[in-house]
């Protein structure tokens, strides 16, 4: 019964339609093609970082040119290359507004690969080493022990 019920909701989910007022708001690909409708308006950008004083960031939207921005009220601190995705208002056609931003720095994606692989193998390993495959049911079973 609980299985019935979470595939239903699961159905009823992916019929939901996005609604722009729930926190959708417009991004570089938008903005960077005609910034003057959104001047004044919440808008969310991520670049990475060219220039630290002052803050600017490139954004590179999927379609068009490269789009710079300088971001004013950034309360943290960043380096030429980091990677920044900020929410704020759109002050005017090249000035953003920061209300909240996330900066993460080139290495940080790099460590979480890294890792992520290493405990991959770590899982693999004990698997292949405490677990055994049974055929006859389809199903992982402790190795050794009570084989019954």
């Amino acid at each position: 019964m609980l299985a019935a019920g979470l595939f239903a909701t699961l159905l009823w989910a992916g019929t939901l339609s996005p609604n722009p007022a729930m926190n959708t708001y417009p991004d570089e690909d938008q903005v960077a093609q005609n910034p003057d409708p959104y001047v004044g308006h919440p808008v969310s950008l991520a670049g990475t970082v060219v220039s630290t004083d002052p803050r600017i960031i490139e954004t590179v939207p999927d379609t068009g040119d490269p789009f710079r921005v300088t971001l004013q009220n950034l309360d943290q601190p960043v380096a030429v290359g980091d990677e920044i995705s900020a929410f704020g208002t759109l002050h005017d056609s090249e000035t953003l507004t920061v209300n909240r931003a996330t900066v993460r720095s080139p290495w940080e994606f790099t460590y979480m690969y890294i890792i992520s692989f290493l405990g991959g193998l770590l899982v693999l390993g004990r698997l292949a080493t405490q677990w055994r495959f049974d055929i006859t049911h389809l199903t992982f079973r402790p190795r050794g022990g009570d084989d019954a």
